[in-house]
């Protein structure tokens, strides 16, 4: 006679708590007297050492009668890891009586494959800019409690109004990657503090690839934007001529400067007029004036 072994058994694991994966043992036919055999889960791509599944390894008495069966369950731990389905195996060992060779146990092991359930969204968020106060940053978050086994490398590009002389990007200004067992990864936008004073300018960040060998990591929407907010105060200064004889006849000319301070990443205009002040246009002591002043920065 034999002891049969159920099939393989093959379902998810779930997100948190256990599932059993049960193996039923059945006599086919009675013996004469009663016997032991010893059964255990072993590692496979599934181990103990990760918390993938229980170990139960114990003893099962038969009395020997026909159709005689027995259930054991293994538990397989939940989680929220993103993995490659595992598989451990499920022996049975060390029949106590075999009555002179006939009763055998036909296939003695039988496979539990632990089925990955488990995906992710990718979240981004960020901390904007202050030139001489605060770097700008995204943060790669995977969802709070949630792994994976392999490495996620996120490929992109980084464009805006802001340049390579506006920032540096650590550790890549194309790769990050949230390293395996990781829930996050951060992108460092190294803000340079320079003396040009500037509108506020933005990075960015366009995503072209999410690498994972699961293909089970998407992306979330919208990728939020980071503002790069400047430091810098230019001022424009009148010069004044110096005082002028206005002459018994016609018309002398009297020049003003305008300067302008700190460099400017842009050109500009200004507009002016003159004004009355003692001197008026009713007096006939100046001819107004009124144009625009164009900087280059």
């Amino acid at each position: 006679t034999i002891l049969r072994l159920s099939p393989a058994v093959a379902q998810t694991e779930g997100d948190e708590g256990t599932k059993s994966f049960d193996y039923t043992i059945t006599l086919e036919k009675a013996t004469g007297q009663g016997f032991t055999l010893n059964y255990a889960a072993l590692d496979g791509t599934a181990t103990l050492q990760d918390n993938d599944y229980v170990q139960n390894a114990e003893t099962l008495n038969f009395s020997g009668t026909a159709g005689e069966s027995q259930t054991v369950s293994i538990l397989v731990n939940g989680d929220k890891k993103i993995e490659a389905d595992e598989e451990f195996l499920f022996t049975l060992s060390d029949l106590s009586n075999n009555f002179n060779g006939r009763l055998s146990i036909p296939t003695n092991s039988s496979s539990g494959t632990i089925k990955n359930d488990d995906d992710a969204t990718i979240t981004i968020s960020k901390t904007d800019g202050i030139e001489g106060s605060q770097d700008g940053e995204f943060v790669f978050a995977l969802p709070p409690s949630v792994s994976a086994d392999q490495d996620i490398t996120i490929n992109y590009s980084l464009t805006g109004t802001a340049g390579t002389s506006d920032f540096s990007a650590a550790p890549s200004p194309s790769a990050i990657t949230i390293p395996a067992g990781e829930n996050r990864a951060y992108l460092k936008l190294v803000v340079n503090d320079d003396s040009v004073l500037e509108e506020r300018e933005n990075v960015v960040l366009n995503i072209s690839q999410i690498i994972n060998p699961y293909n089970n990591v998407t992306l979330a929407s919208p990728v939020p934007v980071v503002e790069i907010f400047d430091n810098d105060i230019a001022n424009l200064t009148i010069i004044n001529p110096a005082a002028r004889a206005e002459g018994q006849e016609g018309s002398t000319s009297v020049e003003f400067s305008v300067k302008l301070d700190k460099t400017t990443d842009k050109p500009f205009s200004v507009k002016y007029s003159t004004v009355d002040g003692t001197a008026t246009i009713a007096d006939l002591d100046y001819q107004s004036q009124v144009g625009t002043l164009n900087f280059s920065g």
